[in-house]
């Protein structure tokens, strides 16, 4: 136990532990209003961009990105990785497969020949980046 649940009491723990808890449940709510508040941001962002065919604006105080991030979904280790080999790549196989480090030769295999037990996500998203003047005189 640490020196301060040593000097309270168990009830005092407990009102402790609830007062901690009610806090942290309404940072939580806080949290999650300003991440749905975020999110409709960005998506309105990313749709005007895409809207109007614009892949970055830079001003004073911002740059505003399109990116595009793609991630290797699949669906059947055991088929995917007879698939590969069977294209001529030779996953190395332990007892976790690491799909991400693999990603490269997938997006390269599945561009040269169908691996149904994969698939590629393309996510587009909006980066921003604060200028670094404005940065440092908010600091």
């Amino acid at each position: 136990m640490g020196t301060l649940t040593t000097i309270m009491t168990p009830n005092l723990q407990a009102k402790r532990m609830l007062a901690i808890r009610y806090k942290r449940d309404q940072i939580r709510q806080a949290v999650n209003a300003l991440d749905a508040e975020y999110n409709v941001l960005r998506d309105d962002l990313l749709t005007e961009m895409q809207k109007h065919s614009v892949l970055s604006l830079k001003t004073e105080d911002y740059t505003i990105s399109r990116k595009k991030m793609k991630t290797v979904n699949v669906l059947d280790d055991g088929q995917a990785i007879r698939e590969l080999q069977d294209a001529g790549y030779s996953p190395s196989i332990t007892v976790k497969l690491n799909w991400r480090a693999m990603g490269q030769a997938i997006f390269k295999a599945l561009k040269e020949s169908d691996i149904p037990a994969a698939q590629v996500r393309i996510t587009e998203y909006v980066a921003i980046k604060q200028a670094k003047d404005e940065l440092k005189a908010k600091l």
